[in-house]
């Protein structure tokens, strides 16, 4: 019980840090109205994230430089600190963030967005590392977790959208796409639940198949992660929280910004305890799906999908 909650303060300490940090960042950009206001803006964000992506980037090269002079295999962490020093960098000039906003649609203009699509780039990266390189374990989830980490979700996604400070509150709810559901976006939302397990049936198929070894792995890592929700109502209360809180951030805040593509990547790179497996890529095809929910219908009708499919998912597991 002690490491339990040892482990939720240290949850609740970590999703505060993340918390105020993007709450600072909001307010900072939403706030710079005027010209002197903005001018100050762009030299604070190229001075605050040009010298954490500068000192990224010699610590990668010299730490590679040395593992080389030295006759030995280049360290992984020297590269991730090289790639995401590198990320905050590309981030920063303008002529290549227009070059990426041919693949990744989000107004290269915007600081707003050039803070978002930095950040989200280093998020990415680490997951990347986690997922291909290194040995993540996984813990198990119990309900103090479970719900700080999706508050934390949700919280960061109506801050994200400058609650309080740019929009007011029923602004942000329109602006994330959260609606009171209709019959019609429940019975969508329930239905597409079997799209979601047929893309899921696909990947799990493919890893059994050609991924015999890591089919197991993953099945263990599930089962000790949902080790705690191992009634109907611990199911049902994983799928509604896990639910609300991914698509509220993924669907609601960020891809309205930065597009279903390039959003479902991120979301399936989070998805660390899946490794470098076909599941991992029936995750992106489930983002997919969720994204063209909440681009044609809303935020909460991908919610019901994948709350839903959680759910059952679950419960399955627990069956089995």
């Amino acid at each position: 019980m002690g490491a339990d909650l040892a482990q939720a303060i240290g949850l609740l300490a970590a999703a505060a840090v993340a918390v105020g940090v993007v709450t600072f960042l909001s307010m900072w950009v939403h706030r710079a109205n005027d010209e002197k206001g903005k001018v100050a803006l762009t030299m604070g964000l190229y001075i605050v994230f040009g010298a954490f992506s500068f000192f990224l980037t010699l610590y990668g090269l010299g730490s590679a430089y040395r593992e080389y002079r030295e006759g030995n295999s280049i360290d992984d962490r020297s590269v991730l600190a090289l790639i995401i020093g590198l990320i905050g960098a590309l981030g920063l000039v303008p002529s290549l963030r227009r070059l990426v906003t041919k693949v990744v649609p989000f107004d290269p203009n915007s600081k707003s967005d050039m803070v978002g699509f930095v950040i989200i780039g280093w998020i990415s990266a680490l997951s990347a590392f986690a997922l291909f390189v290194s040995d993540t374990e996984v813990d198990s989830v119990g309900y103090l977790d479970l719900i700080i980490q999706n508050a934390a979700l949700i919280a960061i996604a109506f801050i994200a959208v400058g609650i309080g400070f740019h929009r007011s509150p029923r602004a942000a709810i329109e602006r994330l796409g959260l609606r009171i559901p209709t019959g019609r976006h429940v019975a969508i939302g329930l239905g597409l639940v079997f799209v979601a397990f047929v893309i899921s049936a696909i990947s799990s198929g493919l890893v059994s198949l050609l991924q015999p070894d890591l089919y197991d792995e993953i099945n263990e890592n599930l089962r000790e992660m949902t080790t705690e929700f191992d009634t109907a109502w611990g199911a049902l209360i994983l799928g509604i929280m896990s639910g609300a809180g991914e698509e509220t951030l993924f669907r609601g805040a960020i891809q309205p910004r930065f597009g279903i593509v390039f959003t479902a990547i991120v979301f399936a790179l989070l998805h660390a305890q899946y490794g470098a497996s076909f599941v991992t890529l029936g995750v992106f095809g489930v983002g997919i799906l969720f994204g063209l929910e909440r681009k044609y219908f809303n935020t909460t009708t991908a919610i019901i999908t994948h709350a839903t499919y959680n759910t059952i998912a679950v419960l399955i597991s627990l069956l089995a």
